[in-house]
């Protein structure tokens, strides 16, 4: 059963900027990521996800859509890979990322593109659902159909198994106080 008083607080700390928030996260990797990985419903989680992200990776790569995202977040007013996407990541997606050995900080450069969005596309393992999500007219250009469909399959396998690694998550995070600051990593 999803504790549902830890998922609140790990998705109300949305007005945080995104180093503190990937601060918190690195300390909730620190104080507990060792007990997530060695229970074993999160780790076959996390090795199926792996297999399944590095599959879907592999295939954009032969597309060239990391490329495609990187240019039109390049472009004046383009991107759905916007700096909006990147300040909607939260926690657990952070910490999930970190489990995955995915210590991806967010770029200090401040533009109109996600903090998280390199020259080769984004820096996750698991992606902000909403970017497997959506596809913008420039994929859906690029893609014939029978791509289209293997795109949208390779990510719903992604999406299956990291929904299920979040619910998990969500019941084994140990029971922690409301106020993350303890979490904060010292200067």
């Amino acid at each position: 059963m999803v504790n549902h008083a830890q998922q609140a607080l790990l998705w109300e700390n949305e007005s945080l900027d995104l180093r503190e928030k990937y601060s918190q996260a690195h300390a909730l990797y620190l104080r507990h990521g060792q007990q997530l990985q060695d229970k074993e419903t999160i780790a076959r989680l996390l090795a199926a996800l792996r297999r399944a992200t590095d599959t879907l990776a592999q295939w954009m790569k032969l597309q060239q859509l990391g490329i495609l995202c990187s240019s039109c977040a390049a472009k004046p007013n383009g991107s759905c890979c916007s700096s909006y996407m990147g300040n909607n990541t939260d926690l657990l997606q952070l910490l999930s990322n970190m489990l995955l050995g995915c210590f991806a900080a967010p770029r200090t450069v401040h533009t109109d593109c996600c903090a998280y969005l390199g020259p080769k596309g984004c820096a996750f393992i698991i992606k902000p659902i909403f970017c497997l999500n959506y596809n913008c007219t420039h994929i859906c250009n690029h893609l014939d159909s029978q791509a289209m469909q293997e795109l949208t399959r390779l990510s719903g396998n992604v999406l299956q198994l990291q929904v299920a690694l979040e619910e998990q998550l969500l019941e084994n995070i140990p029971t922690f106080p409301r106020d993350l600051n303890q979490y904060r990593l010292k200067p």
